[in-house]
């Protein structure tokens, strides 16, 4: 999201790597959470949504929820997962390229350099700009 929430204790994302800008546009970014960008009342985005599952259900309708288990974002991290459950990624071997329990496949001595040419917004002006991003080592999930 390019929307500061930290407001909500829901941390920034780095810019230059939004899901759709690098990566696939599906790229989970919360498993647990519901986009405050769908919400009018930030606070109460998942009373929301449960109202708005309420409301399709009382209209004879059904709700689907698109789920897909293997994109997850750069920056994966849960503000309101359940107790005992630990961010995808958190307990990785950042030392070896495979292991059985990561959440990623860790490319050791590899850096992830994106650049991009880019329009973005900080206001509601758009300026051209070339962005950079790194990650060291670099991961792979299933983007």
């Amino acid at each position: 999201m390019l929307t500061d929430y930290t407001a909500f204790n829901i941390p920034l994302d780095d810019a230059d790597v939004v899901k759709g800008r690098a990566g696939s546009p599906y790229s989970i970014k919360d498993y647990y959470d519901i986009n405050p960008d769908l919400a009018v009342d930030v606070k109460n985005r998942m009373a929301e949504f449960e109202q708005l599952v309420e409301r399709t259900h009382k209209h004879g309708m059904k709700v689907i929820i698109d789920f897909v288990p293997n994109h997850v974002a750069r920056s994966y991290m849960s503000d309101v997962k359940p107790e005992g459950v630990k961010d995808l990624g958190a307990d990785d071997d950042k030392s070896v390229s495979f292991n059985k329990d990561n959440n990623s496949i860790i490319c050791l001595a590899r850096n992830f350099i994106h650049r991009m040419d880019m329009y973005h917004s900080a206001t509601s002006r758009f300026q051209r700009k070339t962005v950079s991003f790194s990650e060291s080592p670099a991961k792979a999930t299933g983007q």
